[in-house]
């Protein structure tokens, strides 16, 4: 029997239901399974067969019943020679129990493992115990728990093992608040046991905290050799037995090793891995990855992925300097993706702390002559110490007290000079301007334009000075969207930061990276690509340079892919890269914020609202790190996070992430051109909900304050509302005055190469729009438009390409153009392969009314059939008038085909749903209700 390492969870589940049936039972639930979980019938049914066999041989049959749910069965009683105390834990094989023995009251107590006594599950647990067993009897280490007795005692096999009265490891440390270099110390106690294991050729598998605890003494004990396995004396894994068989990986996933997750062959190696995880969590206080989201599944793909977070960077601040360095590289080493770069055994890896400890080089640094001399010093100081302590304590003292007073000074005046600048520019007494206006009505603008041509020449003398003060001023230029001057600041900036420090210092690094993003802001995506190649030519991005500039340009290079064809995965592949460094660097970071929301964007643009939202919720947590977190950035992250909130069908999630959204945008204190792009999806959001009076509240509000002309913003943001505006117009029915916003948008987000989603959108709404207006030929050709579009830039079964195309059948159909409707409706099924989404209900529905025209009435049937159910249970980010128009549309076939009932009773549900969605004079209302009235009277 081979089952699929991602089948094995499913199978477990349906195992557990099927085994609380009788036999009969059992066989009517195999036959009834459907769907994927078909797919295991023969293994669920091998498996009860040999439950059977085990209980006609009479196996284990007499067995007490330790059950999950009847944990009071095993909590007094005898077992054996052993009285039971109390219980001191459970897990998945079994429960602990503490223990006496019965005919020996001063006997120390143990540890008594019992196994749960199901009989299909009680030969893989028996042999596990004898394992351990076999194992701990070949261990004889003070700090491995030893076994005291085992045995069988009217069928319930059962493992008395040492009782240990202590903690993890984790906790004690965290107790007893140890400073890192008694953790070390700790944890070498650790390493003498697995050490001794591993020369008695015993690979543990499944170190973590609750396997490693501490007594009262101090003294470390290491536990649980239930999943450990045999090493031939090659080095080469011990055949397979059946506890490996039935169960996959044994293993804790997040202390296991990369190859355990892989399924790779395992050694002393993967131990040395595990320990590496442990002792990072020793000293760091976390595991040592970032999670994208709390699931088995990103916990395998973390550990794949290699990417570990220094411990200094994640430890708690008063440990981070104590951590940087050796104990960096020591844990580094041994959480090694390949095994042959961890340390070679347990005993190596302990060498290494205690060189450390000692102030000796370590194996997992390279050893340069001023490592290994500032290493002697510290091994040494005493003998050094009698000798300079005066003359360095002097020294030293005089030329760090003198270049810190030099470097404040220098700080001080440079702070100073620029304020009395700034301050300079805007006391608005300039006789140029007050001229012709008094003070009040001068601009931020003017001012900065009357003055920013003196900073070269009232700094001239301090070039620093004069670089900073650019970069602050252009910036300025930045947010008052003045693209020129920001441009004509930024490149003075740079020539004089080349001029003054060269070519590879940071600070014309920074400039670079600025005129990339001007770059990408003024839609020139080719120029910024160009300039990030000739950033990594300077700084080595791509070979691998670790800084926050490479993280910055990595986050830069993501978005300047954004419009280019097929760049998806490079896309996210530079994301991930940001955000690596970012998080291994500096988690604080304002653009740490940016790189994971743009991940979470991309993730929703795939279809993964899952991961997006797991994306939105890491970076808004790294958002409230910040001190002084940008509002606008916070309220759009909420904005998206209520999107994917939304296609995940948590509607209340959804609501309450907008309105956090709209609130942060408020509170920004100035309309930012995000902001409009806020109240466009909250309040797209209230109406597809049935939300009408909400959603028009929010636009009557928001719409009088857009720039004018409509659609006129600098950014294109305003341009989204007046979409979404036109959206719910053409939803209510009232295709004449969705026509000028929705013409509006289009015409600026056509413009904009960075708007290509929006653009493909906007143009299904406003051929819509035309087409309800009767105007075909133009409404055929931005269908066109869009859908060729969408194919080249989405996949097929994308939501809002099926959504385009069945709105394009529906036009086919409703001009005649039967045979073109068809094989669009048809072509939308297929790509929307069944998936509870909107186009399907609407994709049959048209196949049944082209089926009737053609006089085929049971196809219709079949397909109007299809089309209720499918409309029953969507789910994601849909309208709910979705719903309604399958019912009138279900309805009139239905009274097409002489079912006046079943026309009347969709006719009603159909009304009542949009009276409530639309109101009492609605279009959809009234259509409801002449059917109901059609319905009627042929009744009558």
């Amino acid at each position: 029997m081979e089952i699929a390492r991602g089948d094995w969870p499913r199978l477990l589940e349906l195992l557990d239901g099927l085994l609380d049936q009788a036999p009969a039972g059992q066989a009517a639930a195999l036959a009834a399974l459907q769907g994927d979980d078909a797919r295991l019938r023969a293994s669920l049914g091998e498996l009860l067969a040999q439950r059977a066999t085990l209980e006609r041989e009479g196996f284990l049959s007499s067995l007490p019943r330790l059950v999950r749910d009847e944990p009071a069965a095993c909590n007094v009683g005898t077992i054996g020679p052993w009285q039971l105390v109390r219980e001191l834990g459970r897990g998945g094989m079994g429960v602990v129990h503490l223990a006496t023995r019965a005919d020996t009251p001063a006997a120390p107590p143990v540890a008594l493992k019992l196994p749960f006594a199901d009989p299909l599950r009680a030969a893989m647990l028996a042999e596990r115990f004898a394992r351990e067993r076999d194992i701990l009897r070949s261990l004889d280490h003070p700090g491995i728990a030893a076994v005291r007795d085992a045995g069988v005692s009217q069928g319930q096999p059962w493992l008395a093992l040492e009782y240990v009265d202590g903690r993890p490891i984790t906790d004690e440390a965290a107790a007893r608040d140890l400073p890192v270099a008694d953790r070390l110390r700790l944890f070498l106690q650790v390493l003498e046991a697995v050490g001794h294991a591993h020369r008695q050729l015993v690979i543990h598998r499944d170190i973590k905290p609750a396997n490693v605890l501490v007594d009262r003494s101090g003294r470390v004990k290491l536990l649980d050799f239930g999943v450990a396995k045999l090493l031939g004396g090659d080095g080469a894994d011990a055949p397979p037995t059946a506890l490996t068989q039935f169960g996959g990986r044994a293993m804790t996933p997040q202390y296991a090793s990369p190859e355990q997750i892989a399924g790779g062959a395992l050694s002393t190696a993967t131990d040395v891995y595990s320990l590496g995880v442990l002792l990072y969590e020793l000293l760091a206080h976390r595991l040592p990855y970032r999670l994208a989201r709390a699931t088995p599944g990103a916990i395998e793909e973390a550990i794949l992925d290699g990417g570990i977070t220094l411990p200094s960077v994640g430890a708690p601040p008063a440990h981070r300097r104590a951590l940087r360095g050796d104990v960096d590289a020591i844990v580094i080493k041994a959480l090694a993706l390949r095994p042959a770069d961890r340390y070679r055994s347990a005993e190596a890896f302990a060498e290494d702390i205690r060189r450390h400890l000692d102030s000796r080089p370590v194996a997992a640094r390279p050893a340069g002559l001023g490592y290994r001399i500032g290493k002697q010093l510290r091994r040494h100081a005493w003998r050094y110490a009698a000798a300079s302590v005066l003359l360095g304590a002097i020294c030293a003292g005089m030329v760090a007290t003198l270049w810190q007073m030099q470097r404040a000074e220098r700080e001080a005046a440079r702070a100073g000079a620029i304020k009395d600048f700034l301050v300079s520019v805007f006391r608005a007494d300039d006789p140029r301007l007050l001229r012709e206006r008094p003070p009040g009505e001068v601009t931020a603008r003017e001012l900065l334009d009357l003055n920013a041509g003196r900073i070269e020449t009232e700094f001239a003398h301090d070039p620093a000075t004069a670089i900073e003060l650019l970069g602050i001023t252009s910036e300025i230029y930045g947010w008052l969207l003045e693209q020129q001057r920001y441009d004509a600041l930024s490149a003075r900036r740079l020539a004089l930061a080349r001029a003054h420090h060269g070519e590879r210092h940071p600070l014309v690094i920074d400039a670079l990276l600025t005129e990339v993003w001007s770059d990408i802001f003024s839609q020139q995506r080719d120029e910024a690509r160009r300039r990030l190649d000739a950033i990594d030519a300077l700084i080595g991005v791509r070979a691998g340079a670790r800084s926050l500039q490479a993280a910055e340009w990595w986050l830069a290079m993501a978005q300047a892919l954004q419009a280019v064809p097929g760049a998806g995965e490079e896309r996210m592949r530079a994301l991930l890269r940001a955000i690596e460094l970012f998080g291994r660097i500096d988690a604080d970071h304002p653009s740490y914020l940016a790189a994971l929301a743009n991940a979470g964007n991309e993730h929703l643009k795939r279809g993964e609202p899952a991961a997006a939202r797991d994306r939105y919720l890491q970076a808004l947590a790294a958002g409230r790190r910040q001190r002084q977190p940008e509002a606008g950035d916070l309220a759009m992250t909420q904005r998206n996070l209520g999107q994917a909130l939304h296609q995940l069908d948590d509607h209340a999630g959804a609501a309450a992430a907008f309105r956090d959204a709209e609130r942060l945008s408020r509170s920004a204190g100035v309309r930012l051109p995000t902001h409009w792009m806020v109240i466009d999806e909250y309040a797209r959001f209230l109406h597809r909900r049935g939300e009408r009076a909400a959603a028009h509240r929010l636009y009557d509000e928001t719409l009088p304050l857009l720039p004018t002309p409509p659609g006129s913003g600098a950014t294109g943001h305003d341009a989204m509302l007046l979409r979404s505006w036109g959206e719910a117009l053409l939803a209510e029915g009232r295709a004449a005055q969705a026509l000028p916003p929705l013409e509006a948008a289009y015409r600026v987000i056509v413009a904009r190469p960075d708007r290509e989603a929006d653009r493909r959108h906007a143009a299904v709404l406003l051929a819509r729009a035309r087409a309800a207006l009767g105007r075909g030929e133009e409404a055929q050709r931005l269908f066109r438009e869009a859908l060729d579009d969408y194919a080249r830039h989405e996949p097929a079964g994308a939501v809002a390409a099926c959504d385009a195309r069945v709105r394009y059948a529906q036009w086919l159909a409703d001009t005649g153009q039967l045979p073109a409707a068809a094989t669009e409706f048809e072509a939308v099924l297929r790509a929307a392969a069944e998936r509870p989404i909107a186009a399907v209900p609407l994709a049959q529905m048209g196949l049944a009314k082209i089926a009737l025209a053609r006089g085929d009435p049971l196809a219709a049937r079949r397909h109007g059939d299809q089309a209720l159910q499918a409309a029953q249970h969507l789910q994601g980010a849909f309208d709910l008038r979705v719903q309604p128009e399958v019912w009138r549309a279900r309805a009139a076939l239905a009274l097409a085909l002489g079912d006046r009932v079943q026309a009347q009773a969709l006719a009603a549900q159909a009304l009542q749903a949009s009276q409530r969605l639309d109101g009492e004079a609605a279009a959809a209302s009234r259509a409801a209700r002449e059917l109901m009235h059609a319905a009627s009277s042929a009744t009558r």
